[in-house]
């Protein structure tokens, strides 16, 4: 095969688009990698910028919340339990038993997500904490209104016995409820 000048020429034009095409296909792919990667770069550090802001948003609220609280206790049942002589019954009565912790039980799905254990660990115990206690004030709350209740049963009842004839039905039942009334207050007055 004879190969003329101008098919020299024209492979090796050839041969230089081709390479040309290459290299700058290389270049452009280089460049193209690059500003994708930085771009992923900086997404993700978005997103962990904002996942820091959020969980130091959620821990500021949990301490806000508690700082709210916290007078709250003590300017009802603090005071009460502090000054409390334990020969008596504690027979207080409590109003505002509601459910303070909105915060935390609107955050528990975030918890997880706060890097450090033991601060996680401390947020969890304080916050069961609270609740169980919050379980006792209710409890108890539910006792003195019982307590209550008992009391006053056995005052009506009492009050009734008198007037009532001592052959009739309802003399026995008044004095039966009356006893009832009484043994509930006497076992009552033992918690």
């Amino acid at each position: 095969m004879d190969f003329e000048p101008s098919d020299i020429i024209a492979a090796i034009g050839v041969v230089v688009a081709l390479a040309s095409a290459v290299v700058g296909g290389l270049i452009a792919g280089f460049f193209s990698w690059l500003a994708t990667s930085q771009t992923i770069k900086a997404e993700r550090n978005r997103r962990e910028q904002e996942a820091v802001e959020k969980i130091n948003s959620i821990l500021s609220a949990l301490y806000h919340e508690l700082k709210t609280v916290w007078p709250i206790y003590t300017d009802n049942m603090g005071n009460f339990l502090e000054g409390w002589n334990e020969t008596k019954p504690f027979l207080v009565n409590f109003s505002g038993l509601e459910n303070y912790y909105v915060i935390y039980y609107g955050n528990t799905q975030n918890i997880g997500l706060i890097p450090n254990p033991e601060l996680r660990d401390k947020i969890i115990e304080t916050y069961t904490a609270l609740a169980s206690l919050r379980g006792i004030w209710v409890f108890h709350q539910k006792f003195v209104d019982v307590m209550d209740a008992s009391g006053e049963y056995f005052a009506k009842t009492k009050a009734a016995v008198p007037v009532l004839d001592v052959r009739s039905e309802e003399y026995h039942k008044a004095r039966v409820q009356m006893g009832t009334a009484a043994l509930l207050a006497a076992r009552s007055s033992r918690f």
